[in-house]
């Protein structure tokens, strides 16, 4: 489809926008020194309360910037140095991303006569030049630029200014373009002079008409980083996986007296063993999301020993394990001597990033948290008498163990207005649940007067039947009460 004015008639040909997400692997190791976390202070305010540097590292809702130094030895030296630059290692990523003639993409733009810009003060024949980066083809050496890629930067003929390097996307700095031949792909076309037409001129170079270029292209921009894991390839239970065609993948409730028969590959992929995870010194607690595999450990049956494991299976050998998801996580759950690990990493630009207005709210930002606000922080205030802490037991059901539930002083005045609340237990058999409670005045001898009801009950992101956990959990009772 070509984009314009059908001939002959006033008929606007039109092009849509529609979009898909691309997973694909780069060549190399993206160190993590290189991702610059971004504090947010919206991320603050929404979760109201003062983030230390490892809550805002472990939080679902950080957003990292990458360094666009290449030198990964600069980047460890100095990683807070501001740096302003063009073409830089975010490109060498991207770069590697196809277009949608996929990765046998060879494509050029013959319209300007585009190469790559170079982005390394290196002579043409210094062999320094090939060490530099991990673009797919070398494309940080000069040559022709495979527009079968993303790319944002190329090389072409001097501008009136003297000018060779351009970038793609206008006022958008962190727009990547890619061309194809893909026949449904909007098409843009225009006449290739070499000279200046006036209106109502026909284009002929030497006694033959101009000819007309043709392109079709797609855009892209950079949204996360992924690191993959061993964990999704070890089995070591043999524990068969069904396909993700079933349906009706699970059978069983997941828990010891009934537990899953198998894994699934998209609802429920469990393999990695429970003990492969521990507790946690540094404390920090997330609650389920969906954007996370299943966190909460669960059981299943062992596959036959010597078994592939896989969907094909030979049977299940009838042992109960405990086991947790195998999938990509946010965060992983705590590994003894490791600690927690960031799997996922949010770098989707920000468009108003590095303008006028946006460095005035940053400097805005800086000046507030550094000049004004006190760099220690104010003890918090003493709770009114009666509004203390309070420490509730999930149990009940045919549950072989108990969680407990902390609630803070802002959290019991929101439950004794009417209100519900959301709160983690604490982690017993590897796994945390997610509760929702809410309170009535206390007819069975409640803590001063109130009692405690258990709504609802997530485990991992997954919700267990009315009023109690997957696991059975059903009751609430108050333990402690810190009443000042």
């Amino acid at each position: 489809m070509e984009m314009g004015i059908e001939n002959g008639a006033i008929k606007p040909r039109l092009g849509k926008w529609s979009y898909r997400i691309l997973c694909n692997p780069v060549d190399g190791d993206v160190e993590t020194a290189r991702l610059r976390l971004v504090k947010d202070s919206q991320v603050r305010l929404a979760r109201g309360t003062r983030m230390s540097h490892e809550e805002f590292l472990y939080s679902r809702d950080a957003r990292f910037s990458v360094d666009p130094r290449l030198d990964i030895g600069d980047v460890k030296r100095n990683p807070n140095k501001p740096v302003s630059m063009g073409r830089n290692y975010l490109d060498l990523l991207m770069e590697q991303i196809p277009g949608k003639d996929n990765v046998l993409a060879n494509l050029t733009d013959d319209v300007l006569n585009s190469m790559t810009d170079r982005l390394e003060a290196y002579p043409e024949n210094d062999p320094r030049r090939a060490t530099r980066g991990t673009a797919i083809n070398k494309q940080h050496v000069l040559g022709p630029l495979n527009t079968g890629y993303y790319s944002r930067y190329f090389v072409a003929g001097s501008d009136a200014m003297g000018r060779r390097n351009y970038k793609r996307g206008y006022n958008d700095p962190n727009l990547f373009a890619a061309m194809t031949t893909h026949s449904e792909i909007a098409n843009v076309s225009t006449i290739k002079s070499g000279s200046h037409i006036r209106p109502g001129e026909v284009c002929m170079v030497d006694g033959k008409a101009c000819p007309r270029i043709q392109q079709r292209w797609t855009y892209a921009m950079p949204v996360e980083l992924i690191y993959l894991t061993p964990l999704f390839n070890w089995n070591p239970h043999n524990i068969e996986v069904q396909s993700r065609k079933n349906k009706d993948c699970l059978k069983g409730s997941g828990t010891a007296k009934d537990p899953y028969n198998h894994a699934c590959q998209v609802q429920s992929f469990y393999r990695t063993p429970s003990g492969f995870f521990g507790s946690c010194a540094a404390n920090i607690s997330e609650p389920p999301d969906t954007a996370d595999t299943d966190r909460s450990a669960v059981y299943i049956k062992e596959g036959k020993e010597g078994g592939s494991g896989g969907s094909g299976g030979s049977g299940l050998s009838g042992k109960v394990v405990s086991v947790m998801a195998s999938g990509v996580s946010i965060v992983t759950n705590c590994i003894p001597g490791v600690g927690k690990v960031r799997m996922r990493y949010n770098i989707m630009p920000i468009y108003e990033d590095g303008s006028t207005s946006w460095k005035e709210v940053k400097a805005l930002q800086t000046l507030v948290e550094e000049k004004i606000i006190p760099s220690k922080s104010e003890p918090e205030p003493e709770p009114e008498p009666g509004q203390g802490s309070l420490m509730l037991k999930l149990a009940g059901g045919t549950a072989d163990h108990q969680h407990e539930v902390a609630l803070t002083a802002d959290q019991l005045k929101l439950l004794r207005d009417g209100q519900d609340v959301w709160a983690t237990s604490t982690q017993v058999e590897s796994h945390t649940h997610s509760v929702e409670l809410k309170s009535v005045r206390g007819t069975n001898g409640g803590a001063h007067g109130w009692d405690y009801v258990l709504e609802v009950c997530k485990t991992g992101g997954v919700a267990g039947p009315s009023g109690a956990c997957i696991d059975k959990h059903n009751a609430l009772t108050v333990e402690t009460q810190s009443a000042r």
